[in-house]
C-alpha cells in the first residue's frame, strides 16, 4: 500500500514537472532576436513549448517564424520578416505587436489583440482575429480578412488598404475609421453586435 502511495506521488510530481516545462519565458535583452536560444529560459518556443514575454521588453522576429504553439505577450513583439500562425497556434497580445513594412503576419489560428497592434506590412487573417484593443493598418500596409474579424470594445484605424472578404463584426462599443482604401464583397458581413459593457 505504501509503495503504491509513493508511486502515485512520484507520478504526480513528474506530471507537474512536465507541465512546468511546457513553456519558455523570454529572458534576453531588449530588441533581442527571437531565434537566439539563450534568450529563452527553457529553449526556443516550439510545439508543446509555449512562449511567454513579460516586462518592458521588445522581442525581434528577424527571420521567418512558424507559430505552431501559443504566445502570451505582455511585452512587445516586432516582426520584420514573415510570421505564420498555424492551425492550433495563437498569439495573445497584451503589449504592442508591430509588423514592419518588410514583414508580414498570416493567421490560420487565433490572433487576439488586447492592447495595440500596428501593421505596416501585410496582415492576412484566414481564421479568427479578435480585437478588443487598438489595431492600426498604416499607410502603405494591407490588411486582408478572409474569415472572422471581431472588433469587441476596440478600435480599428485603416490608413492603408483593408480588404474584407468575409465577416467583420463591430460591436457598438467599438470604432472603425477608414482614411485609406477599403473593399468589401457583397456577401461579406459587417454588423453591429451587442455591447458587452452595457449588458447588466
Amino acid at each position: 500500500m505504501r509503495i503504491q502511495y509513493y508511486l502515485t506521488c512520484f507520478c504526480l510530481l513528474l506530471l507537474g514537472a512536465s507541465n512546468l516545462q511546457a513553456q519558455t519565458q523570454y529572458v534576453g535583452p531588449n530588441n533581442g532576436d527571437w531565434l537566439t536560444p539563450v534568450n529563452w529560459n527553457n529553449s526556443l518556443p516550439a510545439a508543446g513549448n509555449d512562449a511567454q514575454i513579460y516586462g518592458v521588453v521588445t522581442v525581434a522576429i528577424n527571420s521567418p517564424l512558424n507559430v505552431n504553439f501559443n504566445i502570451t505577450a505582455f511585452g512587445n513583439i516586432s516582426a520584420t520578416d514573415a510570421v505564420a500562425i498555424a492551425t492550433g497556434g495563437s498569439i495573445s497580445n497584451s503589449g504592442t505587436m508591430g509588423v514592419a513594412s518588410s514583414g508580414s503576419l498570416t493567421n490560420s489560428g487565433t490572433f487576439r489583440n488586447s492592447v495595440r497592434t500596428k501593421n505596416e506590412g501585410s496582415f492576412v487573417n484566414n481564421a479568427y482575429l479578435h480585437n478588443p484593443g487598438d489595431f492600426t493598418n498604416a499607410t502603405g500596409a494591407t490588411l486582408t480578412n478572409n474569415e472572422i474579424f471581431f472588433i469587441e470594445a476596440g478600435n480599428l484605424l485603416n490608413e492603408g488598404t483593408f480588404a474584407n472578404k468575409n465577416k467583420a463584426i463591430v460591436d457598438e462599443c467599438s470604432s472603425a475609421k477608414n482614411t485609406g482604401a477599403s473593399t468589401t464583397r457583397e456577401e461579406s458581413l459587417i454588423c453591429m453586435a451587442f455591447c458587452p459593457k452595457k449588458v447588466p
